[in-house]
């Protein structure tokens, strides 16, 4: 090789010393450089948010026709309900009995007082503005906190100071590429046409339970876990598709307050059930009520499955698939409580003090979804903190303010 090519790729190589920060590392800290630039404007950019879908939702329901699938099954329940009925299995309606608690005859009894179609489109154009701010509320408290987690974290061990030369700027994209990463999900919140849709041309019962789940999560990004339980319980009051996330509710109540609190907001959201099935329970229904409104073992049909589609007709109504599917779910969430959940407490054992038994207690629900519980599914993803915040003293978390 010549001496002169051996000289120019000497002088292309980086100086010796430390090397230079990697495409992630350089990310991180633009993420937080920008995270902390536009704390201050959060509330502006959220308000624009809420508006903006609001008007998005309007505009939908003025220039899309509104569909008739369940609302007149649910107006002609309710009407029962107002008349007087208290006995389950007597409510009916065009598409069956009625299978839903009793917070849901409460919040669409108030809905049938509205003089018109174009009305409750404004109330469900509303809570679809009301869940996006919730969600984009929980989303910029995730990053928030786990921003402060990083920052809160024990330094990396010191290495030797660089022989020559600082490490290499980052690139000027870097900045902009971060808040994209981050702020994408957020903005991009309203832009589901079937979630839309949902709410103001078809006025399910699952959007109002996903608005009002949605602010009980927000309840809980901020520790307000009393309040959070309440919420969380009216939810699934609405529709029992809320009990999807009460194993995940229940570790978070565990890690906050301990056994004995998290067992107490539990008993706090049991007893929310009761206070809501009083009248049907005061007027001697209360077996009925608790068998149809709370049916685990109800058939679906098949035509309205996603996921149950591929199956053949007879398999998707049998009682082994239910069985095979529930001990497959239970199996799923105890594998992902253990190894991800409570994995910096311990485990699930140790979390719940049971680390001698070595059993886990949980109660999960399966459903065979359909498309109607997309407003549940499509905004549920939310990135965790890797470990909670503790206090440096008493290695607490129940105080500690995120």
């Amino acid at each position: 090789m010549a001496p002169g090519t051996t000289a120019t790729r000497r002088t292309a190589r980086p100086p010796s010393g430390r090397p230079p920060a990697s495409a992630l590392a350089r990310l991180t800290a633009a993420a937080d450089a920008a995270l902390r630039a536009a704390d201050g404007a959060f509330p502006a950019a959220l308000a624009a948010l809420v508006v903006a879908d609001f008007v998005l939702a309007l505009a939908v329901a003025a220039r899309v026709p509104y569909t008739e699938i369940d609302w007149q099954a649910y107006m002609e329940q309710v009407a029962q309900y107002r008349a007087g009925e208290r006995d389950y299995r007597s409510i009916r309606g065009g598409t069956g009995p009625l299978v839903y608690p009793a917070a849901f005859l409460y919040v669409f009894s108030a809905l049938a007082r509205l003089p018109s179609t174009a009305a409750v489109q404004v109330v469900f154009a509303a809570l679809h503005a009301a869940a996006v701010g919730l969600y984009a509320t929980a989303y910029r408290r995730a990053f928030v906190v786990e921003r402060r987690l990083r920052a809160a974290a024990p330094p990396p061990p010191r290495r030797p100071p660089p022989a020559r030369g600082p490490p290499p700027p980052p690139p000027p994209a870097t900045a902009r590429a971060a808040l994209l990463a981050l702020f994408l999900p957020i903005a991009a919140l309203p832009a589901s046409r079937r979630v839309l849709s949902l709410y103001v041309l078809r006025f399910f019962n699952d959007g109002v339970e996903a608005t009002v789940a949605a602010a009980a999560l927000a309840l809980f990004c901020h520790n307000a876990w009393a309040a959070g339980c309440i919420v969380y319980s009216l939810a699934v009051g609405i529709k029992m598709n809320a009990l999807l996330w009460a194993p995940g509710v229940a570790v978070l109540l565990v890690q906050a307050r301990g056994p004995l609190g998290g067992g107490a907001l539990i008993a706090a959201c049991a007893a929310v059930q009761v206070a809501l099935g009083a009248p049907f329970v005061a007027a001697g229904h209360g077996r009925a009520y608790v068998r149809k409104a709370f049916e685990l073992d109800r058939a679906f049909l098949q035509k309205w499955s996603v996921n149950g589609a591929a199956y053949a007709a007879d398999t998707f109504a049998s009682a082994a698939l239910s069985r095979a599917l529930t001990v497959a779910h239970l199996g799923a969430l105890l594998v992902w409580g253990h190894t991800r959940w409570a994995a910096a407490s311990g485990g699930l054992p140790r979390l719940v003090g049971l680390d001698r038994l070595r059993v886990w207690p949980s109660a999960p629900t399966f459903r065979r979804s359909s498309q109607r519980m997309m407003p549940w599914h499509a905004r549920c993803r939310r990135r965790r903190p890797k470990r909670p915040i503790r206090c440096g003293r008493c290695h607490s978390m129940s105080h500690m303010k995120r």
